[in-house]
């Protein structure tokens, strides 16, 4: 009879475990919606001592045994949620960043179900987790501008200071269009076609020399992803310019033994070498800036005073721009 017992409370026992192992996880799901604040970067989020990460435009699930959770954001002035997560039970945490006067102020906030599955299906927001998610479209079109110097100075007057008012065939200010091509996370081909313009400097109200041209580049560049390359990347090539239709404009007849006079110059090849930063704000949207350095010289077709027969138009150019991926 005691033995009968024993058995009989041994079952119960086995039956009574296995029953509490087949107790299931509850679930912390965060959100964040597509949004231009802070769009750049990836926040943490600790839960106790587990670290969750969130990007702009995606939600991350955390899985997690029963019992009780404080969830924060370091360095953060918002309250900490403290939430105990229940056998079986879904709970939905938002994640938000407001403008602040130096940085933005990220804060959590605990959201009922029914709202938090509308807004992740609605906005289409993204798994955090899966990777195959979070590859930017190949191709990508844009516009670019540029402010720079030239290397090469000619000194065309003097200003009412005594300073020299001079003109470059290189630097001044461009604008223009871009095609790209992503090849791999690695290596990117770009075609750019800029208009650029330089003047006098220091500018004059009396006179104007200008030196025009339009420049064709093509520019293989080698990507160095930061973090996983989806928010941001740093690019650097090397390629040749083929400078169209380089035109000089000389307007001084306001001045003493001024002259009014002008110059088309052979196209010509050059060479340049650029490095560029690249930010995303959006599965689509990125913007750049970086620098460019330039090297070309011109020919001059028609006969004019001798120190303008040939220019040296190289020089360096800070770079902007915003581009659209598809």
């Amino acid at each position: 009879m005691k033995t009968k017992l024993f058995f009989v409370s041994l079952l119960l026992i086995v039956f009574a475990f296995t029953i509490d192992c087949k107790a299931e996880n509850g679930k912390i799901i965060f959100y964040r919606e597509s949004s231009i604040i802070g769009s750049s970067s990836d926040y943490k989020i600790f839960v106790n001592d587990t670290v969750m990460k969130i990007r702009n435009g995606s939600y991350n699930e955390l899985s997690c045994t029963p019992g009780d959770y404080i969830i924060s954001i370091k360095n953060s002035p918002a309250m900490p949620i403290r939430l105990n997560v229940a056998d079986n039970k879904s709970y939905y945490v938002r994640f938000i960043l407001y403008p602040g006067f130096w940085s933005t102020i990220p804060e959590l906030i605990l959201v009922d179900s029914i709202s938090a599955k509308r807004t992740i299906h609605s906005r289409q927001l993204k798994d955090f987790n899966n990777k195959t998610l979070w590859i930017h479209p190949r191709h990508q079109i844009g516009v670019n501008l540029e402010v720079g110097v030239g290397f090469e100075n000619t000194t065309m007057a003097m200003t009412t200071d005594n300073t020299e008012s001079k003109i470059s065939a290189g630097g001044g200010i461009g604008i223009g269009v871009k095609y790209a091509y992503q090849f791999s996370k690695h290596f990117e081909g770009d075609v750019d076609l800029n208009y650029k313009y330089s003047e006098l400097q220091p500018y004059l109200n009396n006179a104007s020399v200008s030196f025009s041209r339009t420049n064709l580049s093509v520019t293989p560049l080698y990507v160095f992803p930061l973090g996983d390359g989806y928010m941001m990347r740093l690019k650097i090539g090397a390629g040749p310019d083929y400078v169209l239709s380089p035109h000089l404009d000389i307007n001084t007849v306001k001045l003493i033994g001024g002259e009014r006079a002008q110059a088309d110059y052979n196209s010509a090849f050059g060479f340049h070498v650029r490095t560029i930063f690249e930010m995303y704000f959006g599965q689509n949207w990125s913007f750049i800036y970086g620098l460019n350095w330039t090297n070309v010289n011109y020919d001059a077709k028609t006969y004019i005073p001798s120190e303008f027969n040939k220019r040296d138009g190289s020089g360096i150019d800070f770079m902007t721009g915003i581009y659209y991926s598809f």
